[in-house]
């Protein structure tokens, strides 16, 4: 098992170097309830989900757009228009 500090010195050496406006942690050390396996017995992901609470997507267009508050830039639309196009042989 990694321990936090070891974590928290990851961060900032990668702060240091890459400048990022911030680090995400992400896996069962970002609850800070780290699983007690090691990377070979890894929890499968049926597991992580009912572990992690994850609840189903009820609308999968909400995975689409810009970001609240970002202006469109038209970019899905352009895909949007090349799917349509492609799957009509054009």
């Amino acid at each position: 098992m990694v321990l936090m500090e070891e974590i928290r010195k990851l961060g900032k050496c990668i702060g240091q170097e890459f400048m990022p406006e911030r680090v995400i942690l992400f896996g069962s050390y970002a609850d800070g309830t780290p699983l007690p396996t090691d990377f070979w017995q890894s929890p499968s992901l049926d597991q992580l989900v009912e572990l992690q609470g994850v609840r189903p997507l009820a609308d999968i267009a909400s995975l689409f757009g810009t970001w609240p508050g970002d202006p469109d830039d038209g970019f899905e639309e352009a895909v949007r228009a090349l799917r349509i196009q492609t799957s009509s042989g054009g």
